[in-house]
């Protein structure tokens, strides 16, 4: 298995570092690993090797072989599904499950690269899945507005919605 990073992610954990407690990190960091390992597990299981993994600010993608359409929502949804094992946990490590349930949400939106807006690529045409992301993110962003105006949480929700519209825009629709 290749390994390729993105130089960029030194950066972004550098200036985490700064900004996130050090407990913290370790935790997201963990909830991370163990996600991934979920897809890797899957991919496995259904017979086939990971040949590169890919690793960058918005997480890590795998290059494996083809897959069919099912063990495609398999290994998609397992990332997802593997994280919430830690939550059975809670009592023991708060501080992991807490990320892996986080981790876990954030990854089922639909919104592509994530693992819902893969998913939800895969289930539906290319021409429904672009109105479809469209919609999702205009209400993405007024929640954003919201919370950044009323509930004081200042540009961020913004910010991190802006990131990942953009993000969204090279959906494999541009590849075929």
């Amino acid at each position: 298995m290749k390994l390729f990073v993105n130089p960029y992610f030194y950066i972004y954990i550098t200036v985490l570092l700064f900004l996130v407690p050090l407990p913290w990190m370790v935790a997201w960091a963990i909830s991370v690993i163990i996600h991934e390992f979920g897809h890797f597990l899957a991919v496995n299981i259904c017979g086939q090797k990971v040949h590169t993994l890919k690793i960058g600010i918005a997480g890590a993608e795998m290059g494996c072989d083809d897959l069919s359409f099912m063990q495609k929502i398999f290994c998609i949804l397992s990332g997802p599904f593997f994280g919430l094992i830690p939550v059975l946990f809670q009592r023991f490590i708060p501080r992991i499950s807490f990320c892996c349930w986080l981790l876990t949400i954030y990854n089922l939106l639909p919104i592509y690269p994530l693992d819902g807006g893969k998913v939800l690529y895969i289930i539906i045409n290319k021409r429904l899945y672009k109105i479809f992301q469209i919609i999702f993110c205009g209400i993405m962003m007024g929640i954003s507005l919201y919370a950044a105006v009323f509930m004081g949480l200042g540009i961020l929700p913004v910010v991190i919605t802006l990131g990942l519209w953009m993000k969204s825009r090279n959906t494999p629709c541009k590849q075929h």
